[in-house]
Protein backbone atom coordinates (compact mmCIF):
# COMPACT_ATOMS: atom_id res chain seq x y z
CA UNK A 1 0.00 0.00 0.00
CA UNK A 2 1.84 3.62 -0.99
CA UNK A 3 2.02 6.32 1.16
CA UNK A 4 -0.96 8.03 -0.86
CA UNK A 5 -3.42 5.07 -0.01
CA UNK A 6 -2.91 5.14 3.54
CA UNK A 7 -3.11 8.79 3.97
CA UNK A 8 -6.49 8.04 2.25
CA UNK A 9 -7.34 5.33 4.33
CA UNK A 10 -6.58 7.45 7.41
CA UNK A 11 -8.65 10.05 6.34
CA UNK A 12 -11.85 7.99 5.47
CA UNK A 13 -11.30 6.23 8.85
CA UNK A 14 -11.03 9.67 10.88
CA UNK A 15 -14.11 11.12 9.06
CA UNK A 16 -15.70 8.03 10.07
CA UNK A 17 -14.80 8.21 13.33
CA UNK A 18 -15.89 11.67 13.50
CA UNK A 19 -19.46 11.28 12.29
CA UNK A 20 -20.02 8.52 14.33
CA UNK A 21 -19.31 10.95 17.55
CA UNK A 22 -21.93 14.05 15.79
CA UNK A 23 -24.11 11.22 15.18
CA UNK A 24 -23.99 9.94 18.87
CA UNK A 25 -24.45 13.46 20.53
CA UNK A 26 -27.21 14.54 18.23
CA UNK A 27 -30.54 12.98 20.14
CA UNK A 28 -29.00 15.15 23.24
CA UNK A 29 -27.25 18.29 21.74
CA UNK A 30 -28.27 18.77 17.82
CA UNK A 31 -26.85 21.99 17.37
CA UNK A 32 -23.42 21.09 18.16
CA UNK A 33 -23.90 17.74 16.11
CA UNK A 34 -25.33 19.95 12.97
CA UNK A 35 -21.74 22.33 14.13
CA UNK A 36 -19.85 18.85 13.70
CA UNK A 37 -21.03 18.03 10.52
CA UNK A 38 -20.59 21.74 8.81
CA UNK A 39 -17.09 21.82 10.40
CA UNK A 40 -15.66 18.18 9.68
CA UNK A 41 -13.99 19.36 6.44
CA UNK A 42 -12.12 21.80 7.60
CA UNK A 43 -11.21 19.90 10.85
CA UNK A 44 -10.10 16.97 9.06
CA UNK A 45 -7.95 19.58 6.25
CA UNK A 46 -4.70 18.74 7.71
CA UNK A 47 -4.94 15.19 6.86
CA UNK A 48 -4.86 15.80 3.61
CA UNK A 49 -1.02 16.80 3.69
CA UNK A 50 2.20 14.51 3.83
CA UNK A 51 1.89 12.89 7.58
CA UNK A 52 5.68 14.85 8.78
CA UNK A 53 3.98 17.64 8.19
CA UNK A 54 0.78 17.20 10.93
CA UNK A 55 2.51 18.77 13.92
CA UNK A 56 3.42 21.75 12.39
CA UNK A 57 -0.03 22.32 11.11
CA UNK A 58 -2.33 21.73 13.94
CA UNK A 59 -2.67 24.40 16.56
CA UNK A 60 -4.97 24.60 19.67
CA UNK A 61 -5.30 28.24 18.84
CA UNK A 62 -9.70 28.02 18.37
CA UNK A 63 -9.54 26.33 21.39
CA UNK A 64 -7.49 29.10 22.98
CA UNK A 65 -9.50 31.61 21.32
CA UNK A 66 -12.62 29.78 22.25
CA UNK A 67 -11.41 29.88 25.84
CA UNK A 68 -10.24 33.07 25.51
CA UNK A 69 -13.84 34.73 24.56
CA UNK A 70 -15.33 32.50 28.02
CA UNK A 71 -13.38 33.95 30.16
CA UNK A 72 -14.13 37.45 28.62
CA UNK A 73 -17.63 37.13 28.35
CA UNK A 74 -17.57 35.98 32.35
CA UNK A 75 -15.45 39.03 33.37
CA UNK A 76 -18.27 41.47 31.17
CA UNK A 77 -20.89 39.74 32.59
CA UNK A 78 -19.59 39.71 36.05
CA UNK A 79 -19.00 44.08 36.26
CA UNK A 80 -22.40 44.62 34.68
Amino acid sequence: MGFAAILLFSLVVTSSQWRNVADQIRPKVPELAQLMDTAEDDMLAYMTFPRQHWTKLHSTNPIERLNGEIKRTEVVGTSQ
